[in-house]
């Protein structure tokens, strides 16, 4: 039983973008609007590419990159705050951390691509 769970997580993290397709694909079918299934699949897959991109990073370049991801995000939310509060003297938290959310999903959705990439040229040039 465990195995299948290991090989199903495993899966996930191996190929991101299938689960958010996924995703995208079941909302879409549950008679949502397109805009509204996309901003589910990225809500649910976030955390996918986050980890996909903690793994790729781990075996590239041998080295867990949890600390400066944690960092990037407490400090893209300490900015987005700080303009919540500048410009509209209101902090909403779930709006700013919803801009945060969103944002790395493009982040780690484009490095995941980009590390897929410089892999798969790094393994083939110096094998």
């Amino acid at each position: 039983m465990w195995s299948v769970i290991t090989y199903i997580i495993a899966s996930a993290l191996t190929v991101p973008f299938v689960i958010t397709w996924v995703i995208y694909k079941w909302n879409r079918v549950n008679k949502k609007t397109r805009l509204y299934a996309f901003h589910k699949a990225v809500t649910w897959t976030n955390i996918l590419y986050i980890l996909s991109v903690m793994m790729l990073c781990k075996v590239i370049f041998d080295h867990f990159f949890i600390g400066y991801i944690l960092v990037f995000h407490i400090l893209l939310l300490s900015i987005i705050i700080i303009h919540q509060r500048i410009n509209h003297t209101e902090v909403i938290f779930g709006r700013a951390w919803k801009i945060v959310w969103r944002f790395s999903f493009l982040l780690f959705s484009f490095l995941y691509f980009a590390l897929i990439l410089y892999g798969i040229i790094h393994r083939l040039l110096f094998l």
